[in-house]
């Protein structure tokens, strides 16, 4: 399973850890991904840095079978300066732009 957003109360990434780690990993099996923004990226999100504070602080908590489980994901939001190899050999993938967007949307 895989949720990613923004690091947002409203998304609730503590609640799915602990609907996991109560109602699957008992008898389950899986993997979570819970991935967001590098929260160092963001500037218009002053709560990003808190809630994955405490998803971390959750997710340290969590028995340790279930703890190697559930994956907490941070991503970089830059645009790479060279297209990664891998992408050029996709068919009908365009090459990513090589100017870096700003943070807004506009220069």
């Amino acid at each position: 399973m895989v949720q990613v957003s923004r690091w947002d109360q409203l998304k609730d990434m503590s609640g799915v850890m602990q609907g996991f780690a109560e109602y699957v990993a008992p008898e389950g099996n899986g993997y979570p991904v819970l991935a967001g923004p590098a929260v160092a990226g963001v500037t218009d999100d002053p709560e990003g840095a808190a809630v994955f504070g405490d998803c971390l602080l959750q997710w340290r908590d969590l028995p340790a079978a279930v703890r190697a489980r559930v994956l907490l994901v941070t991503l970089p939001l830059v645009t790479p300066a060279k297209t990664p190899p891998w992408l050029t050999h996709c068919s009908g993938t365009p090459p990513l732009s090589r100017k870096r967007a700003s943070p807004r949307g506009s220069d």
